[in-house]
């Protein structure tokens, strides 16, 4: 879990933006910590079917 943990916080420092499509738990997450890092996120939401 740690791993995960620390693979996901290098992940985030290394990318300018991130483009989140969708809505998964840990890409909500990730789309919350950058905007704390004051990076830019582009969100799309998509329809159900």
């Amino acid at each position: 879990m740690v791993k995960c943990q620390l693979r996901r916080i290098i992940f985030l420092n290394s990318i300018d933006a991130l483009v989140r499509v969708g809505g998964g738990i840990q890409s909500l997450d990730e789309t919350a910590k950058m905007k704390n890092r004051n990076k830019r996120v582009y969100e799309f939401e998509l329809e159900k079917l």
